[in-house]
């Protein structure tokens, strides 16, 4: 989804905009199944999980970063989405509440810090934020996470973003509850223990 900060309903009605209708785009698959802050298992999400290199191309071909661009990369991860900005010549600072993350990006010398999208304070600095397969796990305060967004934006900046809907690892959830239940054991334990942010689509 691209919105551009000039956008009324993001500014005055942030709930109202992630309530909005999405279009088609890619089929998603299961995001980060151990949530935020998954501690050591930076190599774990790497190499089981890592959504960024499974569908980022999709999310990158709409921010297109170049030269000049100052963009913030918005639940940045290990920095795998963000070093590709940087090479293409865009200046970029990117946030994630992990600090293993944050360190695995800092290593790779990129401007990564650990912070809170629904706290961080940056005002009118980037002509981009971006985000790849990160709000749906910023549920505490979604709303919140909007006007922090709103207020990283320069005048005439745009919000690009990705995230899991509602129902979007419904079929794998059916199927191990099935699976379960064929097993022998409850197929509640087949529901994910925290589930994040899932936007309904506009009636």
């Amino acid at each position: 989804r691209v919105m551009p900060r000039s956008c009324p309903t993001i500014a005055s009605d942030p709930e109202s905009f992630l309530h909005r209708r999405l279009p088609p785009a890619v089929p998603e698959m299961a995001c980060r199944v151990c949530g935020p802050g998954m501690g050591s298992s930076v190599s774990d999400f790497q190499k089981n999980f890592h959504t960024g290199r499974v569908l980022g191309g999709y999310i990158m071909g709409l921010l297109a970063p170049a030269p000049g661009m100052r963009i913030l990369d918005l639940g940045c991860g290990d920095g795998l989405l963000m070093k590709q900005m940087v090479d293409a010549g865009a200046e970029v600072v990117g946030i994630d509440v992990d600090e293993n993350f944050v360190a695995a990006a800092a290593a790779q010398g990129l401007d990564a810090r650990c912070m809170d999208g629904a706290t961080m304070d940056f005002k009118r600095e980037f002509d981009y934020v971006f985000s790849n397969a990160t709000l749906h796990w910023m549920k505490a305060d979604p709303p919140a996470v909007c006007r922090a967004v709103h207020a990283a934006l320069r005048d005439g900046g745009t919000f690009v973003a990705e995230f899991g809907g509602q129902g979007n690892v419904r079929a794998i959830v059916e199927a191990l509850g099935v699976e379960l239940e064929a097993r022998g054991s409850s197929s509640e334990q087949g529901q994910p223990a925290e589930r994040g942010y899932a936007p309904r689509s506009a009636s």
